[in-house]
């Protein structure tokens, strides 16, 4: 499992990244040279049903020794070539299910 870690240089970027094929990914709504759009599942993203009228990619991570899962979406659906943003959210997986807004650990948005 990968690990999440913050990210210290937040000017443009998101708040979190993880690394992959050895590089620092901040941003996984773009690609690994930062000009061109991607999609999460190029950088092992799936496709999550929240249950809570919201259509996601997620991952699982640790952060701080602690799962947790990244879900990334463009308001309540999947990110698209069409998206200008995606909403991050780092919930915690044990309390998705009964409470979504409860499970949420961090949210920030990332541009494209």
């Amino acid at each position: 499992m990968r690990t999440l870690e913050l990210n210290e240089d937040n000017d443009f970027d998101g708040k979190y990244g993880f690394v992959f094929d050895h590089t620092f990914i901040t941003n996984p709504i773009e690609s690994i040279c930062g000009r061109f759009d991607a999609n999460p599942e190029e950088y092992g993203f799936t496709i999550f049903d929240t249950g809570w009228d919201c259509i996601a990619h997620s991952q699982e991570f640790l952060l701080d020794g602690k799962k947790v899962l990244m879900l990334i979406s463009d308001d309540n659906n999947l990110v698209t070539s069409k998206s200008t943003y995606a909403q991050v959210a780092i919930c915690n997986p044990e309390l998705i299910d009964d409470d979504f807004q409860a499970s949420i650990i961090d949210q920030y948005v990332i541009p494209r």
